[in-house]
């Protein structure tokens, strides 16, 4: 069986990236960033660690911008995407 970047097996190789507008990983069903995704962006920002800044700050600004009406469901995508940046 295939296995993604950060090593899940799956029938069919998915990125783990988020689906839109929920902000659920695309592969794992994990709120996203799950932490296959971050060991991918690890591994794909490691020579541009202020891309990875950029990139992750501008998933928070959508996730927010699709959140808006989901009231409690906001917060915690940005916080979770921002700590995602943070850690790297």
């Amino acid at each position: 069986m295939p296995r993604c970047a950060a090593g899940c097996r799956r029938r069919f190789v998915v990125s783990h990236l988020p689906r839109r507008p929920s902000w659920e990983c695309r592969a794992c069903g994990e709120p996203w960033p799950c932490q296959p995704a971050c060991t991918i962006l690890d591994a794909q920002y490691r020579d541009a660690p202020g891309s990875r800044h950029t990139y992750l700050t501008d998933m928070a600004a959508v996730a927010a911008f699709d959140l808006r009406s989901d009231g409690g469901a906001t917060a915690p995508a940005v916080n979770r995407i921002l700590a995602a940046r943070e850690a790297a």
